[in-house]
């Protein structure tokens, strides 16, 4: 087992099993993901898995452990495992740790059941070139997974998986070269990853990056490919839903704790986001809860 994560060995694994994909009449199905900041206590108690387990780090610190060998992660790295690898893992408590995982398994729409896969068992982990091109392809995959259930859901999805997988084994061929970055930039995004409910104004975020208004906007845009409001935005979505599927505020409450002036004012802007109602999502938690 010890050959399970040596760079070969695992972009051979990777690029098997996109390989056996094609070959295949299954699907990629994603079984759970998230976008979240985990509780200080978070921890993942030792198993192994008959899915796949992938993960991006927005921000933070976390460590699993895989195969008896710590995996220290931090902002910028992924984490892919593929099935029956056994790990564990737990965030380093001093230490916000903000993560886009994802959980999936092949799929056989024919036969509507989820399919084994039976080859090595290997995992991965590397940091990327491009953090943010990374980042946008995970947050894909789990956006679209919050779709109703559709022929539409499960071919975005697969799509997206596959896409995820693939610039991952193109990142492992032929690294990118990390992109230079102004300092102040990495340090506003990170301020925003791990501060999602603050609303900062532009002087506000200018002052944190160590630039002008003006060209902070030109250079997040320029980074980033869109503006820091946008970003702000985004990261605020993605916070609400996970506090609609993971606490017992109500769509009231946490209009107030996201500083909008209404409840309207904020399922208008969330629906706009995520094409859903947050009243839609705390009903169908409450639903799969009963």
């Amino acid at each position: 087992m010890s050959n399970r994560h040596t760079p070969s060995t695992a972009i051979q694994g990777l690029e098997r099993l996109l390989g056996d994909l094609l070959a295949s009449p299954y699907i990629f199905r994603i079984l759970a993901s998230y976008n979240v900041s985990v509780k200080t206590d978070w921890m993942i108690r030792e198993r192994v898995l008959n899915e796949f387990h992938m993960l991006y780090v927005v921000s933070g610190s976390g460590t699993y452990i895989v195969e008896d060998t710590a995996v220290d992660l931090s902002h910028n790295h992924v984490l892919f495992i593929s099935n029956q690898v056994r790990h564990r893992a737990f965030r380093n408590q001093d230490i916000p740790f903000r993560i886009i995982p994802t959980r999936f398994q092949l799929y056989s729409p024919a036969e509507e059941q989820l399919i084994a896969y039976n080859a090595e068992p290997f995992y991965l982990h590397f940091s990327p070139g491009n953090a943010f091109a990374m980042q946008q392809l995970f947050e894909k995959v789990h956006t679209y997974n919050q779709l109703p259930a559709s022929v539409i859901k499960d071919t975005l999805c697969h799509s997206a998986v596959a896409e995820t997988l693939a610039g991952m084994l193109q990142e492992l061929k032929a690294p990118n070269q990390p992109l230079s970055l102004h300092p102040g930039l990495l340090r506003l995004k990170q301020v925003m990853d791990e501060q999602p409910a603050e609303r900062l104004s532009l002087s506000q975020m200018a002052e944190v990056a160590s630039l002008s208004p003006k060209y902070v906007s030109a250079l997040f845009r320029q980074a980033f490919g869109m503006s820091v409001k946008e970003y702000q935005i985004r990261t605020r979505m993605d916070y609400a839903e996970y506090l609609l599927k993971h606490s017992d505020q109500t769509v009231k409450q946490l209009s107030v704790l996201l500083d909008y002036p209404d409840p309207y004012a904020f399922s208008k802007q969330f629906k706009q986001y995520r094409g859903y109602s947050p009243s839609s999502v705390r009903t169908t938690r409450l639903q799969e809860n009963r």
